[in-house]
């Protein structure tokens, strides 16, 4: 039996917080989520059919997808504090405590499984797939969906794993790290192509990189240290007897050769698109147990248009369009032909109120779901 990975199960009260942090960020696209999602489940859902959703958290999909779903639903998430607060929200369909690395399914039993958001945060995916592979009827279907940036760290972890220096540092559009109130990070590597010249400027041959025992953004800083000291040409051994000032003057050289290194990693990483590299990863997975020719990417649009709702007005009241994608919300004012509409209302707000909000422009919301379906 495969038990719950201790790193894939979130602390109660934390991770309730930060599902419900993702949620208030839905709400300013939730009628065009709303949309998608039925879109979803005509394309790729069966009627009357139980569909099991692994990692279900809150129960945010199945308390959005169309009504004739609620009561065919299976949730299936590995912390029970989760499971709670989703059935107190929505009482409808199926609650199981349960892991997707251990599907408490028969085999060949079920027709369509799915996840949102779900799937990029398992350490061990390749498990994970073949579980849904195991449990599928013939011509059963998997679909994840994502509507937020992946979970950077799980795959910080992978790149360490393959050995390809990386870090995550500065900005990013992930909602892993904006949305939970921390600093914004951004998944940055060297590539293959590039790690030759980087390893020759820091003094360091592939052999001993390969030597080392795991591969971190400072795995080159002693080599570096060792070339800039050198070059310095210091004297003596850095270990033995030293005046004060002299140490002094060594550790401010410690500092400089560490910004120089981190100013060499900048000068050959680039930033990683961790969306594109998630479904890459999943689509080689599921393609490992599934027909290669029925695993396929794609996404799907919902569009509404309508009155503000009052998360958009609150969170940004100057903005009538709302777009989310890859994880990121871009807000504008409004659409080039809405401007005369937008003009007048604001001169009629204190005069004629009424008037100035029938005039006012539509709101409009867009989503673009990222969309990995296979079938058996």
């Amino acid at each position: 039996m495969v038990d719950f990975l201790a790193e894939d199960i979130w602390p109660a009260e934390s991770g309730i917080k930060r599902l419900q942090t993702f949620e208030e960020s839905r709400q300013l696209t939730l009628r065009a989520t709303q949309k998608a999602l039925r879109e979803v489940a005509q394309k790729y859902f069966r009627g009357g059919e139980k569909i099991v959703e692994i990692g279900s958290g809150l129960g945010f999909m199945a308390r959005n997808m169309p009504a004739n779903y609620f009561n065919s639903w299976i949730q299936l998430e590995g912390q029970e504090a989760f499971i709670e607060k989703a059935r107190e929200a929505h009482a409808f369909g199926e609650y199981i405590r349960g892991s997707a690395y251990d599907l408490p399914f028969a085999d060949n039993s079920l027709h369509t499984i799915t996840g949102y958001c779900s799937f990029d945060v398992l350490t061990d995916l390749e498990t994970a797939v073949s579980e849904v592979y195991r449990t599928l009827a013939k011509g059963g279907r998997f679909v994840h969906l994502l509507d937020l940036g992946v979970n950077d760290e799980v795959i910080l972890r992978d790149l360490r794993k393959k050995r390809i220096p990386c870090c995550l540092r500065g900005t990013s559009t992930s909602c892993w790290s904006i949305l939970e109130g921390g600093t914004p990070m951004q998944l940055y590597y060297i590539p293959e192509e590039k790690l030759a010249g980087f390893l020759q400027e820091i003094g360091m041959t592939r052999e001993e990189m390969d030597r080392l025992p795991e591969i971190q953004e400072f795995f080159g800083l002693e080599h570096f240290e060792r070339k800039y000291f050198e070059k310095q040409k210091r004297g003596g051994e850095l270990n033995g007897e030293r005046t004060f000032e002299e140490i002094y003057e060594i550790a401010e050289d410690s500092v400089e050769v560490t910004m120089k290194y981190l100013a060499l990693f900048k000068k050959y990483e680039q930033v990683l698109d961790t969306n594109s590299y998630f479904h890459e990863r999943l689509e080689q997975t599921l393609a490992e147990y599934f027909p290669a020719q029925n695993v396929r990417f794609t996404t799907v649009r919902g569009v509404y248009t309508g009155e503000r709702t009052p998360q958009q007005l609150a969170h940004c009241p100057e903005a009538y369009i709302f777009e989310r994608r890859a994880g990121k919300v871009e807000m504008g004012q409004y659409f080039y032909h809405q401007w005369p509409r937008y003009v007048l209302s604001q001169k009629m707000k204190e005069s004629f109120p009424r008037i100035a909000q029938w005039l006012e422009p539509t709101c409009a919301e867009i989503v673009t779901l990222e969309c990995m379906v296979a079938e058996k």
